[in-house]
C-alpha cells in the first residue's frame, strides 16, 4: 500500500463575530509522489521560476554596470 503524502500550502483562520481571529489551521495537499530532491513537482517548479527571475535580473544589472 502506497503511503499518502501530504505538503503545507497555507493557513486559514476564522473570526470570531467582533473580529478577533481564532486559532489558524493549517491547509494541506495531498501529492501522490515526491521528485528525488524531496520536492513535489509544484516546488520544483516554482525553484525554476524564480531562479530564472533572478539570473535575468543579474544579467540586466550586469548589463547596466
Amino acid at each position: 500500500m502506497l503511503q499518502k503524502i501530504f505538503i503545507q500550502v497555507g493557513v486559514s483562520a476564522m473570526r470570531k463575530p467582533n473580529g478577533e481571529f481564532l486559532p489558524s489551521t493549517p491547509i494541506y495537499m495531498e501529492v501522490e509522489h515526491l521528485e528525488k530532491n524531496g520536492l513535489t513537482q509544484f516546488e520544483n517548479e516554482a525553484l525554476t521560476n524564480v531562479a530564472g527571475f533572478f539570473v535575468e535580473r543579474i544579467k540586466s544589472k550586469n548589463k547596466m554596470e
